[in-house]
């Protein structure tokens, strides 16, 4: 009997066999902005309760030509779930007064049924002169934490003055105007916790000195979420365990 209780202490540590990853999502709202001559802007948002299987949400926003497209993607694969947010820009420089283009992820808040891994990646970029603000907002939040200490990860950078300009997710400090770094853009989560993922990309002409410049843009952010590989049995206990169970077969008689 002992030696049976031994036998499963030992496998039960080291774990069994996972079912495919769980992942109760719910998304506050997903919002394509474009404005163009001054004007008040054009958006295209949605709000989506929950998500329990792949789907992919398109946005358009257009204003004069200036337009902001958005495609976010849910993909449920097993034991990995990735959550992207694809997006291209496009500023008229015909049009007159200040023009803006973004994207804005209010907040995707999701909670994993196990114990699971997480990754941030992206960049977003333009091409075009400098006179034009290019800001992204990344950010990742453990709501089970006290107020002050619930970021997980979070990588804003401002550029004001940097001609074609690109951020990388986790890239350090490459705006010319701010940079916030905190946390990892990788780590792990706790089954049953609630966490917030919020992405805000934009890019805006400063003044009217690039009037008659179109701009191109594009960002691409990712999530990926994985299920915690159990550790796996070392092959001297899968060896041994035969004859422990022989033993203890030997002894009972």
């Amino acid at each position: 009997m002992r030696i049976s209780l031994i036998l499963c202490t030992i496998l039960a540590a080291y774990g069994s066999p996972s079912s495919a990853l769980e992942l109760d999502v719910a998304v506050n709202e997903v919002t394509a902005t474009a404005a163009a001559g001054g004007s008040s802007g054009v958006t295209d948002d949605n709000t989506i309760e929950t998500v329990t299987e792949s789907f992919t949400e398109s946005l358009f926003a257009e204003d004069s030509g200036t337009s902001s497209v958005a495609e976010i993607e849910w993909i449920l694969d097993g034991p990995s779930v990735v959550i992207s947010v694809n997006s291209t820009y496009f500023i008229n420089g015909l049009n007159p007064g200040i023009e803006f283009v973004g994207t804005e992820i209010g907040s995707i808040g999701f909670s994993p049924d196990v114990d699971s891994t997480y990754e941030i990646s992206g960049s977003l970029s333009y091409s075009g002169p400098s006179g034009f603000w290019i800001r992204s907002v990344v950010d990742l939040r453990d709501l089970s934490l006290p107020v002050g200490d619930r970021t997980l990860f979070e990588d804003t950078a401002e550029s004001i003055a940097t001609a074609d300009e690109s951020f990388v997710v986790g890239g350090g400090a490459e705006g010319d105007f701010l940079n916030i770094d905190v946390g990892n853009a990788m780590g792990n989560l706790k089954g049953g916790t609630t966490y917030v993922f919020s992405v805000i990309q934009q890019i805006s002409e400063i003044d009217e000195t690039t009037a008659g410049i179109d701009l191109n843009g594009n960002g691409n952010i990712m999530l990926r979420i994985e299920e915690l590989a159990p550790v796996p049995l070392p092959a001297s206990i899968l060896l041994f365990s035969p004859a422990l169970i022989a033993l203890g077969v030997w002894r009972c008689r």
